[in-house]
């Protein structure tokens, strides 16, 4: 799934997804052995707003502590999954905002009922990226720089459980 990829944005939307799996990550090492034993569904979102909603810390000179961060700004776009795109590593580079969970179950349970992993790739041209339980969440930068690395890298988040 992507988030904020407006109407005008799709044909980017599907060659990113494209590079990033098919000619990617599923070409590459384990994936490419074991690729029969994935199932991929590109679920087309269209975003009212392009891009994805912006948040700004005050980071007290911890970037690496998140807990005494204070948001400056949060600058909300109207958007499919209601990302939050921050480019800081100890708020995971991302973070959903409190409708993001509900999108995407309702989304996920409609189209692919017995969905197991999700991606998600924000319209975001910063890099970043954040995997865990079941998801992975990149930016499209990482399409760009990184290419499939980033992808797999969160896979072994998301889908292996590693730290």
């Amino acid at each position: 799934m992507g988030d904020g990829f407006a109407a005008g944005d799709q044909e980017e939307w599907r060659q990113i997804v494209d590079n990033l799996f098919i000619k990617g990550v599923f070409t590459k090492d384990f994936f490419l052995e074991d690729q029969n034993a994935f199932n991929v569904f590109r679920l087309d979102l269209v975003s009212a707003e392009s891009g994805v909603s912006q948040r700004v810390y005050d980071l007290k000179g911890t970037p690496n502590d998140k807990s005494d961060d204070t948001i400056v700004s949060t600058t909300m776009k109207n958007t499919a999954l209601k990302y939050i795109f921050s480019g800081v590593w100890a708020h995971c580079w991302m973070e959903r905002s409190p409708q993001t969970a509900g999108l995407r179950n309702n989304i996920l349970n409609t189209y692919v009922p017995d969905w197991d992993y999700y991606v998600i790739i924000l319209n975001e041209s910063r890099g970043g990226g954040c995997g865990g339980g079941g998801a992975q969440i990149v930016t499209k930068k990482n399409h760009a720089t990184t290419g499939w690395r980033t992808l797999a890298h969160e896979f072994g988040h998301g889908i292996g459980g590693l730290a």
